[in-house]
């Protein structure tokens, strides 16, 4: 076999290859969607820490709580601490798993293996809902025109994100 032909053999072989990752290979992005099913927001999240966070004030006792989230194994989202600033109606309390401590005024679970499909909520701006991740807040009242949403892990192709991201609302972390 000749050089020029082993080079177009493995050139050819290169650009098969990253065709099929843009086109096949799939990154886990957290979606908000409004009621409807529709696409609110993507985030892609981050390779090594795939973390975010919900921040709200609680609507009953107006304390501060914050829920920390995963992807699943398996699939789904994983709650796996929370923290918040004090004891009321509709906050944790008694025996909720996880081992809990106090750290800078915070009441913190932490070891929680809660498993979810998907998270609903109804954001207002009396109850401040927001999203941390990847360095970035999200207004979730704002978002969602203060309508109930649901947040879940959906697999997004590269091509999706790369080349209509923009359009579709995907947003890099």
């Amino acid at each position: 076999m000749s050089r020029a032909v082993r080079f177009t053999t493995l050139i050819g072989t290169a650009a098969a290859v990253l065709a099929a990752a843009v086109f096949f290979w799939r990154e886990p992005c957290l979606t908000l969607r409004a009621a409807d099913g529709r696409v609110l927001a993507s985030y892609a999240l981050e390779r090594r820490e795939p973390r975010f966070q919900i921040a709200y004030r609680h609507s009953v006792a107006r304390l501060p709580a914050i829920e920390y989230f995963r992807p699943a194994p398996g699939g789904g989202l994983e709650l796996y601490k929370t923290a918040y600033q004090g004891l009321g109606a509709g906050l944790p309390f008694g025996d909720e798993g996880g081992t809990v401590r106090l750290e800078d005024g915070w009441i913190l679970i932490e070891g929680l293996q809660r498993r979810f499909p998907a998270v609903s909520l109804s954001p207002m701006p009396l109850t401040e809902h927001s999203l941390s991740i990847g360095g970035r807040q999200v207004d979730l009242a704002a978002l969602s025109g203060s309508r109930a949403l649901s947040l879940r892990i959906e697999r997004k192709s590269l091509i999706g994100r790369l080349v209509f991201g923009r359009r579709m609302g995907y947003i890099k972390p």
